[in-house]
């Protein structure tokens, strides 16, 4: 699925469990045959896609329940693995879902997040979302620049949902 209209032309394949293993195993080369991109770098320095959220995903594929398209996807840009971002399961009864976002270092700072978390908005409302969420920690201020470029707001200015992360959320309505 393509991304145009924005500052950059992404690419999203949603996780598969061939991918999710050879992630794991740390195999780059079978990863990149997989999504059909180079890959260099990673997972993402300092994000958080990581082995637990690795293992997290890949233990979800087994489930028979599982809704694939509620899941992460590999964010590819002109032929490059740069990074990943999706659901973190399907919509809550309220028809709120949760996303989450990691770019590779090298390609930080060039627009990919703002149009990675724009795509993810617009897919939610899509499939008929009400609203979207993140959470992010004070630290992160690339993540808080973009889920704000994004039209998100903290969900509870001054609380930190888990005494890390502060909740944002945006209407898709």
């Amino acid at each position: 699925m393509g991304l145009s209209g924005l500052s950059v032309e992404l690419t999203l394949q949603w996780i598969w469990a061939a991918s999710l293993e050879a992630e794991l195993a740390d195999d780059r080369e079978q990863l990149g045959r997989l999504v059909d991109a180079t890959v260099s770098e990673w997972p993402p320095e300092g994000g958080e896609w990581d082995v637990d959220a690795m293992s997290y995903f890949r233990e979800l594929l087994d489930d028979a329940s599982f809704l694939p398209d509620w899941a992460a996807a590999y964010v590819i840009l002109d032929g490059r693995l740069v990074g990943t971002g999706g659901f973190f399961g399907p919509p809550n009864c309220d028809g709120e879902v949760e996303i989450g976002f990691s770019v590779c270092r090298f390609q930080r700072r060039q627009g990919v997040a703002r149009a990675l978390v724009a795509r993810l908005c617009l897919i939610a409302a899509d499939r008929g979302c009400t609203s979207v969420r993140a959470r992010t920690t004070m630290q992160n201020t690339g993540a808080l620049a973009t889920l704000r470029s994004n039209s998100f707001t903290p969900a509870n200015p001054g609380l930190l949902v888990d005494g890390i992360s502060i909740l944002f959320r945006r209407s898709l309505q």
